[in-house]
């Protein structure tokens, strides 16, 4: 029997840490559990409430070129999305899926920011007889 759970790792000690570290419109470029993520601070600019980060997969999925090259706008609902520098395809950072035509989607990442610190999760298929709910 099988099953997908979602594994948190810990990218930032804190969200001060995390506003820090990630270029105002850029994307930061992360390596988690052997994957590249491209992690954006996602809050609004006009925002007051509290920050934001949203993760997606760093290749673009239309050609594969670099997504940590690229840069984050948002639209007048304040939704953000990352920008492929070479076509300028955008994806959507919450769900991965491009929001100016094409049916691309890039992988989306879960992020939270907790007490303990700022996680993005990755999901593994774990395989066993029996699991505890």
């Amino acid at each position: 029997m099988f099953r997908t759970v979602i594994r948190w790792h810990r990218i930032f000690k804190n969200a001060d840490e995390a506003l820090q570290r990630i270029p105002p419109g850029k994307p930061l470029l992360l390596h988690i559990a052997g994957r590249k993520v491209c992690v954006v601070n996602s809050t609004p600019p006009e925002s007051t409430t509290a920050p934001t980060f949203a993760a997606i997969e760093e290749r673009c999925p239309h050609n594969g070129f670099s997504l940590s090259r690229g840069w984050t706008t948002f639209d007048e609902n304040g939704q953000c999305a990352l920008v492929c520098p070479l076509h300028r395809y955008a994806f959507g950072v919450q769900n991965g899926r491009r929001i100016n035509g094409g049916g691309e989607t890039a992988r989306a990442f879960p992020v939270e920011v907790r007490d303990d610190g700022v996680f993005l999760g990755t999901e593994e298929t774990q395989w066993g007889w029996r699991f505890k709910e």
